[in-house]
């Protein structure tokens, strides 16, 4: 009997050039069109970015500063060449471009996840085609996948070194990230009665250092935002942060908010939202269980995500973001995956 999979339709040599030439071309007329088409609040970050590049106090890197320390970045190329906004974006967006692009050929042993491929590299488009935070962590999983290919010491000598620094001046849940990557490496590498001990281990630090109030970011963050048409699918965690059960118990309401949107509200998006992450966590655990590290970080990422986001727009172009390490996986040959998922 065939196990079931998802949208394995045969697509040969001619027909996957076809389907590349026309996302290519799709996408180029996405990056060219975009500031007519998205509504505004896609070009916040943009636009935050772009203003303090030109801010009389933007004259060093700070920890925690995510939108000083990214003008910072853009400020030298900003600076040499005086173009207008609309045009590093563009500059942003064929970069964008091309690291689809690279993910879709690097796949093309797979031709006929193309479909799949096509789809979860939709808003991992649409999100970092112009100037903003996102494309600088989508670059360094980028570097991380290329060096993977050379060394894994080295791949993960990079991830553990790119992801501490930029959680330490950019965003600081990236060394969360971190962390929680190594556990999940000593779990998948650990006996049982090791699991065990990791379990109680981290419950008891838990229990005894964290505060639970520490947790209330997402209701913090959605405080300033009730009655804002931009921000219409936020949500509040249902139960106060007395407890880690309660905690708990908000970290399980928000996975459902997330994975199953469509239950609280019946549109294109959270229908689209819906089949995203349940494809993406598809592959995503296939690649666990074959043990594919760098399907790790995606996993710690998506979990870290879970405990703070606090509206599914946020959420989705932070998960994006990671999607390479699910792209690059299912065409990793070394791993036999070109027909078993």
């Amino acid at each position: 009997m065939k196990k079931w999979r998802i949208i394995n339709i045969k697509v040969d040599k001619y027909l996957w050039i076809f389907m590349v030439l026309i996302i290519s071309y799709v996408y180029l007329i996405f990056i060219l069109l975009q500031h007519s088409i998205l509504p505004s609040k896609f070009f916040f970050d943009s636009k935050t970015i772009y203003s303090l590049i030109y801010s009389s106090n933007l004259y060093e890197i700070r920890f925690f500063d995510s939108y000083k320390n990214t003008a910072l970045l853009y400020s030298p190329l900003v600076k040499a060449f005086p173009l207008k906004k609309e045009h590093f974006d563009f500059l942003i967006g064929i970069i964008s471009w091309i690291i689809v692009l690279l993910l879709i050929f690097y796949s093309k042993h797979v031709r006929n996840k193309i479909w799949i491929i096509s789809f979860l590299t939709f808003p991992f488009f649409i999100f970092h085609s112009r100037i903003c935070k996102d494309i600088i962590p989508a670059v360094l999983n980028i570097l991380i996948l290329f060096l993977n290919n050379i060394s894994k010491f080295a791949a993960i000598s990079f991830f553990m070194v790119s992801y501490f620094v930029y959680g330490l001046f950019f965003r600081q849940y990236y060394i969360l990230t971190l962390a929680l990557t190594i556990f999940i490496f000593i779990w998948e590498s650990s006996s049982k009665k090791i699991r065990l001990l990791c379990i109680i281990a981290l419950l008891t630090i838990l229990n005894m250092i964290v505060d639970p109030q520490i947790f209330n970011i997402r209701n913090n963050l959605n405080a300033y935002r009730i009655g804002d048409p931009n921000s219409i699918t936020i949500w509040f965690d249902p139960f106060p942060h007395e407890n880690m059960l309660f905690v708990f118990l908000n970290y399980c309401y928000s996975i459902l908010r997330t994975s199953f949107p469509v239950f609280w509200r019946l549109r294109p998006q959270e229908i689209f939202l819906t089949c995203y992450v349940l494809t993406a966590g598809y592959y995503l655990f296939k690649l666990i269980k074959i043990r594919y590290w760098p399907a790790y970080i995606f996993l710690a990422h998506w979990m870290i995500l879970e405990l703070f986001e606090p509206d599914l727009g946020s959420f989705l172009r932070h998960l994006s973001t990671g999607i390479p390490f699910v792209i690059w996986g299912l065409a990793f040959k070394k791993l036999k995956l070109l027909t078993k998922i």
